[in-house]
């Protein structure tokens, strides 16, 4: 059971390089603007754990894969006099595919439907779900963003079905020449308030973010380094009890 909640809390975090998931075209697909886009990333986390991310966007269609890689674990069997030691790997997937809909010039809504499976031995934990996005800019500089993602369906089909958390998330993102101003909250259990600062030159952004009420780090930075349609970001994780976590990407985007 420690290892199914490891890889429900996974779901949610956030494992992209920018300065909140609610930014990310990943999980809210109404921030899909470019018309080709191809992202991938890598997260180090947990000793031998990883997080790997694929997303495909083409125009107003978004394909979301992540595997979550949990390493290796070794057990004795619990009869007596038996000294046989047996290994596993657990791991999950999460896959999604989306479209985001212009309903008018400055307001744009994003659903997804999506499907989760967990892998412990042989047992197998597994749920659909649906994400609502939606983005509204009321003036240039200003974008406000609501969402709730991993809208699971309670026991729909198996008795081994799991009900993914959901995450409501509420934030505002200003632009002001080169610097970008974001602030929000994110609902899973608890209220999770966060703000963001980054800068931005031609080839190059910089960034940190606040997560004052958020257990696995209070804060970290962010850089995306651009060159023609390849974007390179790199994002660290100030230490908490995790120690340092890091997550590489890179991406390929049209205008």
């Amino acid at each position: 059971m420690i290892t199914i909640i490891i890889a429900l809390n996974e779901t949610w975090i956030d494992i992209s390089t920018y300065s909140n998931r609610i930014f990310d075209p990943q999980y809210n697909i109404t921030n899909l603007k470019t018309k080709k886009l191809i992202s991938t990333n890598i997260n180090f986390w947990l000793l031998d754990s990883k997080i790997y991310s694929l997303f495909l966007g083409y125009k107003n269609f978004g394909f979301n894969l992540r595997y979550f890689d949990f390493g290796k674990f070794s057990y004795q069997n619990e009869f007596p006099n038996d000294e046989q030691i047996f290994t596993f790997s657990p791991f999950s997937i999460y896959t999604s595919i989306g479209k985001n809909f212009e309903v008018e010039k400055n307001l744009f809504f994003g659903f997804s439907f999506g499907y989760y499976e967990n892998r412990i031995l042989n047992d197998v934990y597994a749920s659909p779900f649906i994400t609502i996005s939606s983005q509204f800019m009321p003036i240039n500089y200003l974008s406000l963003f609501f969402s709730i993602e991993n809208f699971s369906f309670k026991k729909l089909f198996s008795a081994n079905q799991i009900e993914l958390p959901h995450v409501i998330s509420l934030a505002f993102l200003l632009n002001f020449h080169q610097i970008n101003i974001g602030a929000g909250i994110n609902k899973f259990y608890n209220f999770e308030k966060f703000l963001s600062f980054e800068y931005g030159l031609k080839y190059l952004n910089i960034g940190i973010i606040f997560t004052p009420d958020y257990d696995y780090s209070k804060i970290s930075g962010f850089m995306r380094l651009k060159y023609k349609s390849l974007i390179f970001g790199y994002r660290v994780y100030i230490p908490s009890y995790l120690n340092f976590a890091n997550t590489i990407s890179i991406n390929y985007e049209t205008p």
